[in-house]
């Protein structure tokens, strides 16, 4: 069975008109019908909210294989748990009459319309979705999709009717077994037939081999439509429609826009190969394809049909565009002689009218353009995303999360220091923080420091200043720390970077005021010792921190989980103007002494006395600042930006010096964070124009994630992930001084 909506005429269901209860769910009005089913608003009173239920009338006698698949289908979708599928709140049957049985799903109401909307909207305004906005849809359905595939279950019916929207714009992926239902009625049964609507239905699955890769398929479509105004396929009939699915080559995308790069061809071409193993392997690696391709797009791009109009003029038939096609092609299609053999009833059954095809589109009318007046980060699994805003009065410099809790600290060179609380935002309509503190730090300048201890009992906060620099300690409830009641006074006039060794010893490093030395210094102070003079290493490198910038990058971090390290100690690596330092301190009484690597990658406890230089391949650039340690200590990296666009180099420190990777980024970095969990290779990056990206080490060079602002392009000032690694919080320069949160947890990575 295909669905299409011609020729379709709703069934009677007696006493709906008159908003007929069914068990507690009350009938308001009708959203949508097709020739089986029909779509209906419903209040649940013992609930308090409305629902969207989904009826379908089949006779009692003779349909006792349809109500049984009916159960099996509604219980596999009601077991679907993804942030982008809808869920199936409730379903169950209910006799109208002797003869007559009504079938029902429900399901969330979800009042802003879907994708097939949206893209209307465009069309009417002559229009192209611009790519970053098809990209945002694209992604939240293949992360359902693939979901749904890892749970053994094929949609069958992939289109943008099916991809219901929020109002904040969240997609939903609907109807996961409702074709499958439709189809087991004996009367749609017969050889041949086929599930899907035929703008978007996959070759194999048109010979009644749905498989994974089929909706794939029909994502690839949708994709084709977003990016170049048209469908693939479109003929009088859908029988005809269908057949070119089988038969026919798309025409070039690039005939339809032209604007459209030729890697973002390539990439919409393969996904339509009429074999399912000529398509990408999942639908996330689709996505991950076009994400390379559409990062590299002007930011700003918004097409319109009419631009791309001129080259359809050439388009007098399919085959004519067939030459137009690249030279490397897929598997050859179906000829219409195998067609017609192979699968003659399908032909038969498609040739004979529309009579049997459904749609269950909601007749809902396309949505205005949306204003956007504040940031809305995408996507979340669900899709919450904190804003706060003027909280500081100056951009947050430095942002730190506790080790044992969701409360993170801000700091700013206003002088202020403030708590949050990740689970009490979400319950307040305008966040606020958990506590603040105003500083009493003498001649501070900008780009303060903010580190918290190991064991989560102290926050460390250290100022430049005009002539030295500052350091405070605080007690989680933001109390000063006994015996740093007054803010210690220190040899340098700028800290540029901070971070604890132990629970009770706080590194800080600085570059020698002399910008002509490679040297920096750096001092051990022992909270447990307040009057104790504070040990001090020099290393002769110069840590990656350009003058005059508008925030400290973090050019120090430390994992205290490494197989190299001996039990108990910690790994810091320090990102410096020729590439990476990795090392360890140890201590005799209060000096310390830095070892620079272990003698040998099994042997932990032999470390060589000064610093092993993890260097770039080339030795005429500098590392832009930032740096991490990760995956249980043993990678270690930064990057370096060259022509505005930064390269993350990568080094595995305990098997050889020279980078195991490097990573293109297509875009300015301005800071990177560690999602610091044992075995995690998962990291972020802030961007010049207020993305955060991430990458996992395990899973290739293609970013895994992207968080942005519809609203907030400013420069990432700084940025970190949660001890639980599910939150994300990072800070902008911006007229606003933002600070944004966002649940990561759920994402796969």
């Amino acid at each position: 069975m295909i669905n299409d909506g011609h020729n379709v005429q709703a069934p009677n269901i007696p006493g709906t008109q008159q908003r007929q209860n069914i068990g507690r769910y009350r009938f308001l009005r009708l959203l949508g019908k097709g020739g089986m089913a029909e779509v209906w608003l419903c209040e649940d009173p013992s609930l308090h909210r409305q629902v969207a239920m989904k009826t379908l009338q089949i006779y009692t006698q003779g349909e006792e294989e349809l109500l049984e698949r009916f159960r099996q289908e509604a219980q596999a979708a009601a077991a679907l748990n993804h942030p982008h599928v809808v869920p199936i709140h409730d379903y169950g049957q209910i006799a109208l009459n002797a003869d007559e049985m009504l079938l029902f799903l429900v399901m969330p109401y979800l009042p802003g319309g879907s994708l097939a909307d949206r893209i209307d909207a465009y069309q009417e305004r002559k229009q192209l979705m611009p790519p970053r906005e098809a990209l945002y849809y694209l992604k939240q359905a293949a992360q359902a999709i693939d979901y749904a595939h890892t749970q053994g279950i094929v949609h069958r019916d992939i289109k943008p009717a099916n991809m219901l929207l929020r109002k904040d714009d969240w997609l939903l992926l609907s109807d996961f077994g409702l074709a499958r239902i439709l189809a087991s009625r004996k009367n749609l049964t017969r050889a041949g037939t086929s599930l899907g609507t035929p703008n978007y239905i996959a070759p194999e699955q048109i010979q009644g081999r749905a498989v994974p890769a089929s909706d794939d398929y029909s994502l690839g479509v949708i994709a084709y439509q977003l990016f170049t105004g048209q469908l693939p396929f479109t003929s009088a009939t859908p029988a005809m429609t269908t057949i070119m699915h089988l038969t026919e080559q798309p025409p070039a995308p690039r005939s339809l826009n032209p604007a459209l790069p030729p890697q973002l061809e390539a990439i919409l071409l393969r996904q339509l190969g009429k074999q399912p193993e000529e398509r990408y392997s999942s639908a996330k690696a689709y996505i991950a394809a076009l994400e390379e391709v559409v990062r590299l797009l002007p930011s700003e791009e918004r097409q319109t049909t009419e631009a791309a109009s001129s080259s359809t003029q050439h388009q007098s038939s399919p085959s004519q565009e067939a030459s137009a096609q690249p030279a490397a092609r897929p598997t050859r299609p179906l000829s219409r002689r195998k067609l017609i053999i192979g699968t003659g009833a399908a032909v038969v059954g498609l040739a004979a009218g529309t009579g049997g095809w459904l749609t269950l589109n909601h007749t809902i009318a396309p949505p205005a353009p949306q204003v956007h007046h504040a940031p809305t980060a995408i996507p979340t699994p669900d899709g919450l995303a904190l804003a706060m805003h003027n909280q500081h009065q100056s951009p947050v410099t430095s942002l730190s999360w506790s080790p044992t809790q969701n409360i993170f600290a801000t700091v700013a060179s206003d002088q202020q220091l403030l708590l949050w609380d990740s689970n009490t935002l979400r319950s307040h309509s305008s966040p606020q923080p958990l506590a603040r503190t105003k500083l009493k730090l003498p001649g501070t300048t900008s780009a303060p420091l903010l580190s918290w201890s190991l064991d989560g009992k102290y926050i460390a906060v250290a100022f430049s200043g005009s002539q030295a620099a500052s350091l405070a300690f605080y007690t989680p409830d933001l109390k000063p720390l006994p015996g740093f009641v007054t803010p210690l006074t220190l040899p340098t006039s700028t800290v540029d970077g901070l971070a604890w060794l132990s629970n009770t010893r706080l590194l800080l490093a600085a570059n020698d005021p002399d910008t002509q030395k490679l040297q920096f210094t750096a001092w051990v102070i022992d909270t447990t010792n307040p009057t104790q003079v504070p040990g001090t290493l020099t290393i002769q490198n110069r840590l990656a921190v350009a003058p005059g910038t508008s925030h400290k990058p973090v050019v120090l971090s430390t994992a205290n989980h490494s197989q190299r390290a001996p039990k108990g100690e910690t790994i810091l690596t320090f990102a410096v103007t020729q590439g990476m330092l990795v090392g360890r301190v140890q201590f005799q009484g209060n000096k310390p002494t830095w070892f620079g690597a272990p003698q040998s990658t099994t042997d932990k406890t032999q470390w060589n006395a000064g610093s092993t230089l993890y260097s770039f391949e080339n030795n005429q650039v500098t590392p832009s600042g930032s740096a991490f340690i990760a995956y249980n200590g043993r990678i270690t990296g930064s990057y370096i930006t060259q022509q505005d666009a930064s390269t993350l180099v990568l080094w595995d420190w305990t098997e050889k010096t020279s980078p195991f990777t490097q990573i293109p980024t297509n875009t300015v970095l301005t800071g990177l964070a560690y999602k610091n969990q044992s075995q995690s290779g998962t990291f972020a990056g802030g961007t010049q124009d207020g993305h955060i990206l991430v990458w996992n080490i395990t899973q290739g060079t293609i970013p895994v994630g992207d968080f942005a602002s519809d609203a907030l392009k400013h420069e990432v000032l700084s940025l970190a992930w949660s001890s639980d690694g599910n939150w994300l919080v990072a800070s902008y320069n911006d007229p606003n001084n933002s600070i944004l949160l966002w649940k990561t947890q759920g994402r796969g990575f």
